[in-house]
Order: C-alpha cells, then sequence, then structure tokens
C-alpha cells in the first residue's frame, strides 16, 4: 500500500509464512473495500464480508443487521488471488456514493 495509511486498520498478523488475520479496510478513493485470506474461497467470503460489516458497525454507525443487508446488496465480492496456495484472496468493495 503505497501512501495515506488508511482510515480503518485494525489488525495483519503474520506467523511463520501463513497470514492469520488480515482486516484492513481501506477507506480511499470512490469505494472502501478490504481483503481476506482463507484456505478456500468461500471462507475468504466469508471473512471479507464480516470485516466489512465491522468496518459498517465501527465507522458508519450502523446496525450489524442493517450492514449485513447493505453487503448483499451493495458489496462487490472479488477474486483477488488464487496463486498462494493454500491461501487465496477475496476482497469486498463498496461505492462510497451510497452513503450520501
Amino acid at each position: 500500500m503505497r501512501g495515506k495509511v488508511p482510515a480503518a486498520v485494525v489488525a495483519s498478523i503474520l506467523i511463520a509464512p501463513i497470514l492469520i488475520s488480515c482486516v484492513v479496510v481501506h477507506d480511499g478513493g470512490s469505494e472502501v473495500g478490504g481483503p481476506a485470506y482463507a484456505e478456500t474461497l468461500d471462507e475468504a467470503g466469508r471473512k471479507a464480508t464480516r470485516y466489512m460489516i465491522d468496518y459498517l458497525v465501527a465507522e458508519r454507525g450502523m446496525d450489524p443487521t442493517e450492514a449485513y443487508a447493505l453487503c448483499s446488496l451493495a458489496g462487490d465480492l472479488q477474486i483477488a488471488e488464487v496463486v498462494d496456495v493454500p491461501h487465496v484472496l477475496v476482497a469486498m468493495h463498496m461505492a462510497k456514493s451510497i452513503f450520501r
């Protein structure tokens, strides 16, 4: 990541060569987004969604149920990396324009 540190950086823990958790939600430009590493795409997608819900609750003051519904409607899950076998990276992004 270059330049300014994201507004919400929760934690990133590296133990041995395995990234245990990556809870970074980038709040910049026209969208917010955060990646999640896991051993399967399903697990990484769930983590990325959970991280976005946590961000929406902490930074945007939303109720967890509302944040979950918003992720279902406006969240964009993207497969970011599958070459780091057995770990994959999935990111959830959301346009900032929905918060206006």
